[in-house]
């Protein structure tokens, strides 16, 4: 049977299996008028699905199906699989995957849907089948063509094999269509707009629904498509209220600052037990979970500002972390919200994220300042010159630890870069390899003040980290960059000039967390395209 779906992968990309546009179906908006009457917009696209989301959309497909056990699926390890392509290892875990779902829906077809009791018309089966697995496989209805065609598949099957095998062997097929791992984002034309399309109500709903919860359309969000209701910017507005308000919305939508602050790497970064014995195997995931639910808060709850992502002075602890946080009450069966110390400041001075760029013994200041200027400023720079491996600090013994730094990397190689990554690499100092803070380096005192480069020229001064989030959360270009990266996390691309409009009217919105997730959501970057009339 892989031989059938290793054919259907074939016939579906030259349209054999979704010979159909998903387009046809849908009506041209007549609501939700585009706002940047200046925009080119960006161009439409049909994009792979993620490791995570194609994984979620397949147990989604079994789960619409009522399968007494979610069969064992091959899971994708994105670790591996380029960005966007169709990989070797990405189309094998297709074809498995199908075959194993196939065999499920063979096997128990009698309790899938009446019609497959065995007493009626075998082809009213498979289109009944068809139709239930396609709507989410597809996160829209299977048009009459497409139904045909697996029917079609079916009835040749079926003269030569059982119909258990042919039944499979459907399901297979469909499993296999590129309209099942891709997404669509093309849209249909906006009457007396030449060049611009507004995304679909089925296309919305999907759109929606992979970047606030990494998967398909729930049924709810399927019953507002089918109704066409998703061009109106109202109904979207609801539909992401209500989002919001779920378990899988916030779970979704927390994975934002998790990818922010490259959180998940303290998971699988060791540390050294003999200058960290409490740093016990159980720590890490401690941190991460203390992190997340810190992030959660920051979506669900509907108050949680941009200063608050930088200048809380509360954490999620429990006792195994209490040698991390410095808070002896924590308790040792479950996570309280206690006050940190008050060199800490929101996330970035989390531990979970410190220990994360570290090594084993020693923190990495420079690369956490890296992290924080990308993060929270969107200043990209670029990787060092080679010859910077090279550098070597002074030896002069009447200079500090800070003061050779300085002069190593005031080279005109390193001096570009490092005018601006050096005094929040100072601030980041206090913090050693763990995420605790510290005053001393060795027998020298830390120095944690400086003053940073802001993208418009201007000096910020500050004492020392918690100074440093502070006075970065009243600052424009620290709301700007988290507008910006907001924008890239759910539109799941990068930013160019065809977004300006929309990220400008978000602006406003910046100061509160789920105001500017909406405005994403509502503004012309998210729900218009350019393309053909």
């Amino acid at each position: 049977m892989r031989q059938l779906l290793a054919l259907a992968l074939i016939t579906g990309c030259t349209g054999e299996i979704v010979g159909d546009s998903p387009l046809a179906p849908e009506p041209v908006p007549t609501s939700g008028a585009p706002l940047c009457s200046t925009s080119s917009y960006a161009p439409g696209m049909l994009r792979l699905l993620t490791p995570a989301e194609y994984d979620r959309t397949l147990q989604a497909a079994a789960k619409s199906l009522g399968l007494a056990a979610t069969p064992g699926f091959v899971k994708l390890d994105g670790t591996h699989l380029p960005a966007g392509a169709l990989s070797f290892e990405y189309s094998d875990a297709v074809i498995k995957n199908a075959v194993t779902l196939g065999r499920a829906v063979a096997l128990d077809r009698a309790r899938l849907t009446p019609v497959c009791d065995g007493s009626v018309d075998e082809n009213a089966c498979v289109r009944s089948l068809s139709m239930v697995i396609g709507r989410v496989a597809f996160r829209r209805p299977l048009t009459g063509a497409e139904q045909d065609r697996l029917a079609g598949r079916f009835t040749a099957l079926r003269a030569g094999w059982s119909f258990a095998i042919a039944v499979q062997g459907a399901v297979e097929m469909l499993l296999g269509s590129p309209a099942f791992f891709h997404r669509t984002e093309i849209g249909v034309p906006v009457a007396g707009r030449p060049g611009v399309r507004q995304l679909t109500s089925h296309e919305m709903a999907s759109a929606l629904a992979y970047a606030i919860t990494g998967g398909p359309p729930d049924d709810d969000l399927m019953r507002v498509a089918d109704a066409g209701a998703l061009t109106d910017p109202a109904q979207i507005d609801a539909q992401v209220t209500r989002l919001l308000a779920s378990k899988t919305g916030v779970a979704g939508l927390t994975h934002f600052f998790v990818s922010l602050l490259g959180v998940d790497r303290v998971l699988s970064l060791p540390k050294n037990l003999t200058a960290f014995p409490f740093y016990k195997s159980t720590v890490p995931g401690l941190l991460f979970e203390s992190f997340r639910r810190q992030a959660e808060v920051l979506v669900a709850d509907p108050d949680a500002t941009f200063e608050s992502f930088l200048t809380s002075n509360t954490a999620y602890v429990r006792s195994e972390l209490s040698p991390l946080f410095g808070n002896k009450a924590a308790p040792a069966s479950d996570f309280a919200l206690m006050p940190v110390e008050t060199t800490r400041a929101g996330l970035y001075t989390h531990p979970a994220f410190l220990a994360a760029v570290a090594d084993d013994l020693q923190p990495k200041p420079v690369h956490r300042a890296h992290a924080a200027l990308d993060g929270l400023l969107c200043v990209r720079l670029p990787n060092p010159p080679a010859e910077a491996a090279e550098a070597k600090p002074p030896t002069d013994p009447r200079l500090t630890s800070r003061q050779k730094f300085e002069i190593m990397t005031g080279a005109p190689l390193c001096a570009s870069c490092h005018r601006v990554l050096n005094p929040i690499s100072f601030a980041f100092g206090s913090f050693d390899a763990v995420g605790r803070t510290r005053t001393m380096d060795g027998k020298e005192a830390i120095d944690p003040s400086g003053a940073v480069a802001l993208p418009d020229g201007r000096a910020l001064p500050f004492t020392d980290a918690r100074s440093l989030f502070t006075a970065l959360a009243a600052e424009a270009p620290a709301r700007q960059c988290f507008v910006d990266n907001w924008y890239e996390y759910l539109l799941g691309r990068t930013l160019d000039t065809a977004d300006d409009c929309s990220r400008q009217r978000s602006f406003g919105k910046a100061g509160n967390v789920q105001a500017l997730v909406r405005s994403v959501f509502l503004s012309d970057s998210f729900r218009f395209r350019k393309g053909a009339a």
